[in-house]
């Protein structure tokens, strides 16, 4: 009696267990949303006026051990010191995000560099893969509007689709 509960349920995307919610995803193309990486920008300071070469691999890493690997290959010192990096977290999720301000350490850091830097900004929060309710309700919500007949969902997925940024969620005003 179970199993042919757990059957029936899995027939409707909002009452399918995680596996039955996989294959509508497969069965209609619509991929899970997965998790994201922290992008910021670090301050960091030392030897005034000199361009400093970062290695490939250099890291950072948070108080928590949250790494951060330097994706820049160098950087310009200001006269007073200072200069920028870019960063990413090498995990996704909610918790990879700094806030401004927090000192990351580095693992090694490079000769002319001190050994902390300073958040200077976050580009990309980072964000946790979507869950299998999230998905089950893009599921349903497609299965609403199908696609190529001109309506909101087509606009929505017109937007979606566009790969320079990391867009989560689309408004479409109603058509007139």
């Amino acid at each position: 009696d179970v199993q042919a509960q757990q059957i029936a349920r899995d027939i409707l995307p909002d009452q399918a267990s995680d596996e039955a919610i996989s294959r509508f995803g497969y069965v209609y193309g619509i991929a899970r949303l997965p998790g994201v990486a922290a992008r910021l920008t670090v301050t960091v300071t030392g030897t005034p006026s000199a361009t400093i070469t970062i290695p490939a691999g250099s890291t950072l890493s948070w108080t928590d051990g949250t790494l951060y690997g330097v994706t820049s290959t160098s950087v310009a010192l200001s006269g007073g010191g200072s200069g920028t990096i870019n960063v990413a977290a090498t995990t996704t999720g909610l918790a990879t995000t700094r806030a401004v301000g927090d000192v990351l350490t580095w693992q090694s850091a490079p000769a002319g560099l001190n050994p902390t830097g300073t958040v200077a900004s976050v580009v990309t929060p980072g964000d946790t893969a979507e869950t299998f309710q999230e998905w089950a309700q893009r599921i349903i919500a497609r299965l609403r509007e199908r696609p190529a007949s001109g309506n909101r969902a087509d606009w929505a997925s017109w937007v979606l689709s566009y790969t320079a940024l990391d867009i989560r969620s689309v408004y479409v005003y109603p058509l007139m």
